[in-house]
């Protein structure tokens, strides 16, 4: 790991320990000792971040160990041995056998560390062939007082004897138990043999069992036809932490270049290029743009007539009615004109277009995206490949779009502020029936960001259903009726919410630091949990899981560590592990690059027990 990372992560953990986040605050220092276990920094707020006292006794005793002066960690221990009843001496020296070399052997025999590596004087490694300057040394390491010469002689001398027994005995014992494994190996070999073929078959059938996901995708019923240095300012606290969600992430995750991304992108150089979609490997290679073809004339919700003239009115005089017929009535009668707008077929040259929120079906065959044509969105559905696509809705629009496959690949939600305020929908995937507004979640409040749970029996999304201007995040229930549970409640805006491929997780994005930052909760609402922490200004969005579950996708402001800017001017993909540890850059450029989603490998989940579960009451 490198330095600056290792700083990073003592910040983190500092930050989080001063916001009383204990939790998350050990989890970040525990990784700064792994790397480097004589760092007293880490040390004494591991000692701040404790719950146990002999824990955190214990941390101070390392503390002194590699720096006995260190006055916190005296005045600290002090007061344990003070409340535990122990006989000390305030103030009195701790160089003695405790915390000297000493200490450390007894602190290894107690299982705190590695003690050879944890000499004083801040961590420096000694060089055990240089000789030794005792008054360097700490007090009570070596005694100044020296026997007589006569002593010394007869000591040494006692040693020299006891040396050569002892390597006779060790002789001796190395020889028999050498000769007691021998006889054990024999014992085995049969054993061995015994089981070689019911092992061979094991090893056979787990070849035949995929443990990475691969891009090709299953088939099924086609829709389309053919298919910095100071220390940042605490945190504010905003609910009780508890431990990180318990989802299957593995310590080393699939590396990016096994799966394949779709996200849509501006070239900024170019002023006024449009939205495109592109799709790109995990490890940014091979980036290329899909042909998107929209149908031939369009069909769009006009809020006016259309763009044609209204033909011109010519005035005629009525002619005299004739006897017995009353006036006003007849060939003569004029009537004013009536435009009502409707549903209007207009070709897509005449309008500007692009192409924006792409989502891959479960199946991998497909991708539904939002088409801005002039002012209005509409979704439409095509090949994976690109090609021709299948207008979905005509609600004339002007944000519609973050839509959302169920599990099953039959239905689309989606949000749109068609009504005038963002209400959610739902829309057959094959096109068959027009969009059906979700009537038992929507409100006069904002509804939008739909995700589907695994099981498709139910509906994450962001409402400010609990206050005008503020979002947060909720479940619904598509068939019963068991009521909306609210997942978040801080301050400022939680949204962006998609359910784990395992259902264990929801990951989503909240402005309750000043700044769009990345969080993952339990499916339930308990646990949240800071994945960006110490990241300045930057901006994320849009999140998006793996479909193993062991990478989160999303478009961000942030840079790598050699880059001229402290934000990038533009967003940029990203892919990041669960807890945070792992960052990997997909895209470069100066484009804007966002909305990202995975295309879904050959990869199986077991969503078997997952049942949802509200936490709070």
């Amino acid at each position: 790991m490198e330095e600056n990372e290792i700083r990073e992560l003592l910040k983190a953990g500092i930050e989080a320990a001063k916001s009383n986040n204990k939790i998350i605050a050990r989890g970040y220092l525990r990784r700064v000792l792994d790397q480097d276990p004589t760092n007293e920094t880490a040390l004494l707020w591991m000692a701040q971040a404790s719950d146990q006292v002999a824990e955190r006794r214990s941390y101070l005793e390392q503390v002194l160990a590699i720096n006995p002066n260190q006055p916190q960690a005296r005045a600290a221990l002090e007061k344990i041995r003070e409340a535990m009843g122990e006989t000390f001496t305030p103030g009195a020296d701790y160089g003695g056998d405790d915390y000297g070399l000493g200490g450390l052997r007894q602190s290894a025999l107690r299982g705190d560390t590695e003690p050879e590596e944890r000499l004083r004087g801040g961590g420096q490694q000694r060089d055990w062939f240089e000789p030794v300057q005792r008054e360097n040394l700490p007090p009570g390491l070596w005694s100044n007082r020296r026997a007589g010469a006569g002593w010394s002689l007869t000591m040494l001398l006692v040693g020299a004897i006891a040396v050569v027994f002892i390597g006779i005995a060790g002789f001796l014992l190395y020889d028999y138990i050498q000769n007691q494994e021998d006889e054990d190996d024999n014992d085995e070999v049969a054993a061995a043999d015994t089981n070689a073929t019911e092992t061979q078959n094991a090893i056979a059938t787990a070849s035949a069992s995929p443990s990475t996901p691969t891009n090709t995708p299953r088939p099924t019923s086609p829709l389309l036809g053919t298919p910095t240095s100071e220390l940042p300012p605490p945190l504010e606290p905003t609910a009780t932490y508890t431990p990180t969600p318990t989802a299957t992430w593995t310590p080393t995750p699939n590396p990016p270049e096994l799966y394949n991304l779709v996200f849509a992108s501006s070239e900024i150089a170019r002023e006024g290029d449009p939205y495109r979609l592109f799709i790109v490997d995990g490890d940014g290679q091979n980036l290329a743009q899909l042909t998107v073809t929209l149908p031939d004339n369009i069909e769009i919700e006009l809020s006016e007539p259309a763009t044609e003239e209204p033909p011109e009115v010519v005035e005629e005089t009525p002619a005299a009615p004739e006897e017995g017929e009353v006036e006003g009535e007849g060939e003569g009668a004029t009537e004013e004109p009536v435009i009502t707008p409707t549903a209007t077929m207009l070709p897509p040259q005449d309008l500007r277009q692009e192409f924006i929120s792409p989502e891959y079906s479960p199946d991998g065959e497909f991708i539904v995206f939002t088409a801005q044509i002039g002012q209005v969105h509409e979704l439409f559905v095509m090949p994976v490949d690109g090609g021709t696509a299948r207008q979905l809705t005509v609600l004339g629009g002007t944000e519609t779009g973050h839509a959302a496959w169920s599990p099953d690949g039959s239905q689309i939600a989606f949000s749109s502020n068609a009504s005038g305020n963002f209400d959610l929908y739902l829309v057959a995937a094959d096109g068959s029936g027009p969009p059906v507004p979700l009537a038992s979640i929507n409100t006069d409040s904002e509804e939008l960001d739909p995700d589907w749970a695994p099981d498709g029996q139910h509906i994450v999304f962001a409402s400010d259903r609990a206050g005008a201007g503020e979002l947060e995040i909720f479940v619904a229930p598509l068939q019963s009726d068991a009521g909306i549970c609210r997942m978040t409640n801080a301050s400022g805006s939680s949204f962006a919410p998609e359910w784990s491929p395992d259902g264990t997780s929801i990951v989503f994005i909240s402005n309750r630091t000043g700044d769009n930052d990345l969080y993952i909760m339990r499916s339930s609402g308990a646990g949240e949990t800071l994945i960006t922490v110490s990241d300045g200004e930057w901006e994320d969005e849009a999140p998006a899981w793996s479909p193993d579950g062991e990478w989160i996708a999303l478009s961000s402001t942030r840079v790598g560590p050699a880059s001229e800017f402290s934000v990038s001017p533009t967003s940029k993909i990203w892919l990041v592990t669960p807890n945070g540890d792992t960052w990997r850059q997909v895209t470069t450029g100066e484009s804007d690059d966002t909305e990202v989603d995975w295309l879904p490998g050959d990869v199986e989940i077991d969503i078997s027990d997952f049942e949802f579960e509200c936490a709070v009451s």
